[in-house]
């Protein structure tokens, strides 16, 4: 019997966690292609995060925003950096907290 709650329990976890996992693959997806955007990452900072939050709505991607992302300025570079945190109600009064974190180097053109 309690193998079976602890079963119940760890497969209701990966139920409530799995859309915030593939968001954040679909939110990688968007840093990796801005590598192929030369053209976008030479017009500057707003045309990069303009164009990061359109492949998000294009990507269905509603809970991360503009506002996640942050923009360095290396000798190499920009460096493009999404850090966010997704929660999940599990049940009753318990609730998930999962924190993401990724970044991308754009070369100079």
């Amino acid at each position: 019997m309690i193998i079976v709650a602890l079963v119940a329990f760890f497969a209701t976890l990966a139920f409530k966690m799995a859309p915030s996992y593939i968001n954040f693959l679909q939110v990688r997806s968007v840093l990796e292609g801005m590598h192929h955007k030369p053209d976008i990452v030479e017009r500057g900072p707003r045309a990069i995060l303009n164009s990061v939050s359109h492949q998000l709505l294009l990507n269905d991607v509603r809970s991360i925003t503009h506002k996640d992302f942050k923009l360095e300025r290396l000798p190499e570079g920009l460096r493009l950096v999404v850090d966010y945190e997704s929660r999940a109600h599990v049940l009753f009064n318990v609730d998930v907290v999962m924190h993401f974190n990724d970044s991308v180097i754009l070369k100079n053109p």
